[in-house]
Parts: structure tokens; C-alpha cells; sequence
């Protein structure tokens, strides 16, 4: 049965809150200095975390670990098109990790790495590179006729690509007459290769302009990931039959945009390094 997560409504009512105040304060501010068809490169650290796994027919599952935050890195290079749209490709290097004091999994007794578990505490870890390809939308017109004002640009994006990941599931100590506190491995050493699935992101955000050759960007996406193994652990139903579920993965990043080519409007706006200066 679906249950309702307060945690889940406070973080949407916040994210809710965050993009209409940015919203506001966009109508409220001067001009910054974003242009048309600008070459942009962006770095973003933060942090990121598994919300739930779900079937192809939205049954959303109970979550059989704790999961943990864990650090990722964004890098982006992106180009401006016309006033408000920006298109590019994004790369994220991430870390998943979360915890069961007992390993009670829907894949005991249906996968050949869960016919026999110890009633012990186990954690996982997961590694993932994931490219993508993605296209945003500023509410506002791109200008650069301000070069005094502070201007923020909320916008919202879409993207697609591939995930690859490594993944393991462990004992937090060696079990007693075991040589080895592994479970399940996939991606390390001998086992299988490493995973690739297909990945979909949505996400909302906010650019900040200053009168400075940077600009900090604050976001937050959601990735649906076309696997149920990113928590190291296949998902089956009472009858033992795989499940096919699929995995959300939330992100919440801070880092900074430096242009690399100067906007098409008149502005001194650009790098020495950017092309054609």
C-alpha cells in the first residue's frame, strides 16, 4: 500500500517556496549579464541520496535500507539558444550508500547471492557515472545590459542519457568462519560487469548573476534510473518473479558557472581563454 511520507511533503513544499521566491525576486531585479548563444561551463558538488524504488505500474516499494547521503559532482558545458532556452550535456560522478540492521530482502531465497544471509547488520555502496543530455528554460529573457545588479534566473530543465554503475553489498563485520564480508558484488573484480541503464532527470533551480565573470547556481533534480540495483539488491514479488522496478535518485547541488564565449548583445561580458577574443 502507497504510504504517505511527511518528509517527502516538506521537502516539496520547500522546493515550492524556494522557486516562487526566486521568482519574485527575478521580477524585482535590474538586468544581469547572461546573453544569447554563450558558450557556459559549470561545477557543481553536493549531495545525493535514493528516495524509493517502483514498478512499471507505479506500485512504489517499501525501502529495505536506510539510505544515506552521499557526495556527487556535476560538470556541465552548455551553450544559450535564443532568450531563454539553454541546451548541453552533464556529467555526474556519484557515490549511493544506505544500511539494514537486518537483511530482510524480497530477493532472499529467489537470487543465488541471497539463498543464505546471517541475520546481521549489512550495508551497500554504490559508485555511478551517468552522461546526459539536457535542455533548460529561464523564466526570464537573457540580457546583458546591467553590469551593477545582482539577477537571479529561476528555470526548470529535462534531461535523458545512460547510467553506469558498480555496486556492493557487505556485512558490517565478517560473519563468524567466513573469509569475507561480501554478499553480492557487481561491476568489482571477477563479478559481473559493471551496470547500464537508461536515466531520466527533471529539475528546478536558480541562477544567481553577479557583475563578476561567474555566476553560482543552486538546483535540485530528480533521476529515475531504468534499474532496481542500484541498492546492490534485485527486487522480486511474493510469487519470486523479478519486478523490474526502477530506482529515484534526488539531487541537491551548488556550484558555479563561468562563461567561456561572450553573449551576442554588446557587453565586455567573456574570458581571455573564450573563443574569438
Amino acid at each position: 500500500m502507497f504510504r504517505i511520507n511527511p518528509t517527502r511533503i516538506k521537502i516539496r513544499i520547500l522546493l515550492a517556496g524556494l522557486i516562487l521566491c526566486c521568482s519574485g525576486i527575478a521580477k524585482s531585479n535590474p538586468p544581469g549579464e547572461i546573453g544569447q548563444n554563450q558558450w557556459i561551463i559549470s561545477f557543481q558538488p553536493g549531495i545525493n541520496g535514493i528516495v524509493t524504488e517502483f514498478t512499471p505500474s507505479l506500485s512504489f516499494l517499501e525501502n529495505e535500507f536506510n539510505h544515506d547521503p552521499a557526495f556527487s559532482f556535476d560538470i556541465a558545458l552548455s551553450h544559450t539558444l535564443g532568450k531563454h532556452w539553454e541546451t548541453g550535456v552533464n556529467l555526474t560522478l556519484s557515490k549511493l550508500k544506505g544500511s539494514s540492521d537486518l537483511p530482510d530482502f524480497s530477493a532472499f531465497g529467489n537470487h543465488a547471492a541471497f539463498l543464505s544471509l546471517y541475520q546481521a547488520p549489512v550495508n551497500y555502496e554504490t559508485e555511478s557515472k551517468s552522461l546526459y543530455a539536457f535542455i533548460r528554460y529561464y523564466f526570464r529573457e537573457f540580457t546583458s545590459l546591467s553590469r551593477n545588479n545582482i539577477r537571479i534566473d529561476p528555470f526548470v530543465e529535462m534531461g535523458i542519457g545512460a547510467n553506469q554503475f558498480k555496486t556492493q553489498l557487505n556485512y558490517d563485520e565478517v560473519p563468524t568462519g567466513e573469509a569475507s564480508p561480501n554478499i553480492f558484488m557487481k561491476g568489482q573484480g571477477y563479478n559481473p560487469l559493471p551496470g547500464s541503464s537508461a536515466q531520466y532527470t527533471a529539475g528546478t533551480g536558480t541562477l544567481i548573476n553577479f557583475k563578476h565573470n561567474w555566476n553560482l547556481i543552486l538546483s535540485f533534480n530528480m533521476d529515475l534510473i531504468n534499474s532496481d540495483v542500484m541498492d546492490a539488491v534485485h527486487n522480486y514479488t511474493s510469487k519470486g518473479d523479478r519486478n523490474h522496478a526502477k530506482t529515484l535518485v534526488t539531487r541537491f547541488k551548488v556550484g558555479v558557472t563561468i562563461p567561456l564565449s561572450g553573449p551576442v548583445q554588446q557587453s565586455n561580458y567573456y574570458m581571455p581563454w573564450a573563443p574569438g577574443h
